[in-house]
């Protein structure tokens, strides 16, 4: 692979100072790069609980428990383990009387419009990838353009849902075509960003405070007529960064593993194969990459060959393959992986129950060896098909399945619509709650069309999802959400 010279920011990203003090809330000017701009008007916060409905299976336990097993005291000030908060507000929701929101409760939804981004673009955005930390909720993926083609979004929110700058990011290599962000990690003060631009491998480094470019690497892949597709950046102890993707060879597509040196210096790639669906020959793709407690790499994805598809892989940095699964039905890929305290992990895909069945999220978790410790199956109703865009686990081993509901039955035009849902587990797999969410409505409110892209844990435990929603204008905006665990 080829690339091109633009290491600096991965100094910064090593680096443990910060340029800029503060909480990082300030970060409202219009950013330079990639056609930044404010767009503080553009977002359209509100509480939409009642556009959304939780229900609780089983004895889901919404009492305040310390972890040994006491009760925490509330109305002392002190936010303890078992409460959310204790008598100051949470992301601007005042905090419930008995110290803790009901599970699965909304504390906060917003809306924007990409189209803030960049002016030339249209307003079809398409959030893939989310990543919070303790100042910030930052949304990544694409933005539709009036040529068909795409731009990055990248857009930082508030923990309360203000937006707070936003960048349409183009970044040409080869031909006009593929720019989008496929994923995000916060780091620091550096906002950490992998995607495709022009069939390349992207990775860039945006200002967390006020989104302006520090510098991007650009890596071409040797195939011309391939796309290389990253999935989210991981880091390892050490700070190095670890970019997993795929390739799409007419015959054999590899995986590929890029890891940049902390220093900057060039990446190193190896490529990969899963297993052969042919003397030779193997196809993986949407590939997703977690770097474990003890340093390993756990991939997920797809592998097409007979009898079922979804494919994962633990293998160390030093390319030896420790184990590897193969599960699901035909078509069927892992999400990326959610690791869990004790280092064993979570995934979801979707199957068939049966040959003829809607399709239908099953989510697993499996210990660090590669066994299953347990499996579940869940489905809507008879006539809708539900598949998962993401996994996400706590500190307490909770598992959190965010899908897209696909209703047969709709009155839609097309004959469909599409609502998404969050699925909530015990570290046993025991199902505590869900909660459906259907958006702003068309047709006179008879059906909407909201697509499950990402979810993701913020420091404080809270559950944090992104989708796009169409709005009464037929246009896609972005949305995201909070949910009480």
């Amino acid at each position: 692979m080829a690339r091109s010279p633009w290491v600096s920011w991965l100094a910064l990203v090593a680096s443990c100072g910060s340029a800029h003090g503060g909480d990082g809330t300030d970060g409202t000017e219009a950013s330079s790069a990639g056609a930044g701009s404010s767009t503080d008007e553009a977002a359209t916060g509100s509480t939409e609980g009642d556009a959304a409905t939780t229900s609780t299976t089983g004895d889901a336990d919404t009492t305040a428990a310390a972890s040994d097993g006491s009760s925490a005291v509330c109305g002392n000030a002190v936010v303890e383990p078992g409460e959310h908060c204790d008598g100051e507000d949470v992301l601007g929701v005042p905090c419930p009387v008995d110290c803790r929101f009901p599970s699965g409760f909304e504390l906060w939804a917003t809306t924007f419009d990409g189209n803030g981004g960049n002016s030339p673009l249209s307003s079809n955005d398409h959030p893939l990838a989310v990543a919070a930390a303790d100042d910030a909720i930052v949304v990544v993926g694409s933005l539709g353009t009036v040529d068909n083609g795409d731009a990055g979004l990248v857009a930082r929110l508030s923990r309360s849902g203000e937006l707070q700058w936003m960048v349409g990011h183009v970044a040409v290599v080869r031909h006009a075509g593929q720019h989008r962000a496929t994923g995000v990690v916060i780091d620091r003060d550096v906002v950490l960003v992998t995607g495709i631009a022009s069939r390349s491998v992207w990775t860039a480094g945006f200002d967390a405070f006020d989104g302006t470019l520090l510098d991007q690497d650009i890596v071409v892949g040797p195939n011309p007529d391939s796309d290389y597709l990253p999935g989210n950046p991981a880091l390892r102890p050490d700070g190095t960064i670890v970019v997993v993707g795929a390739s799409d060879f007419p015959s054999d597509a590899p995986g590929f593993i890029l890891s940049y040196d902390p220093l900057g210096t060039a990446p190193t790639v190896e490529w990969f194969s899963g297993p052969e669906y042919a003397p030779g020959f193997s196809q993986l793709a949407g590939l997703q990459g977690v770097v474990t407690d003890d340093d390993q790499l756990l991939v997920t994805g797809l592998a097409f060959q007979p009898g079922g598809d979804a494919w994962m892989q633990r293998r160390t940095f030093d390319g030896d393959v420790l184990w590897g699964v193969t599960d699901g039905d035909n078509g069927s890929a892992f999400t990326r992986a959610a690791l869990l305290p004790d280092g064993s992990f979570a995934v979801a895909m979707d199957r068939r129950p049966e040959a003829t069945a809607d399709e239908a999220i099953w989510v697993g978790r499996y210990d660090p060896s590669g066994k299953p410790r347990w499996s579940e199956m869940w489905s809507s109703e008879p006539g809708t098909d539900a598949t998962p865009a993401g996994v996400a686990a706590d500190e307490q081993g909770r598992v959190y399945v965010l899908g897209t509901i696909a209703d047969d039955t709709s009155p839609s035009p097309a004959g469909r619509d599409y609502d998404m849902v969050v699925l909530a587990y015990d570290a046993e797999g025991n199902q505590l709650w869900e909660d459906i969410y259907s958006g702003q409505g068309m047709g006179g409110g008879e059906y909407s069309w909201d697509y499950a892209r990402a979810i993701t844990i913020d420091p404080d435990g809270f559950i944090v999802t992104t989708g796009c929603t169409m709005t009464p204008t037929n246009q896609y905006d972005v949305i995201v959400r909070v949910l009480a665990p």
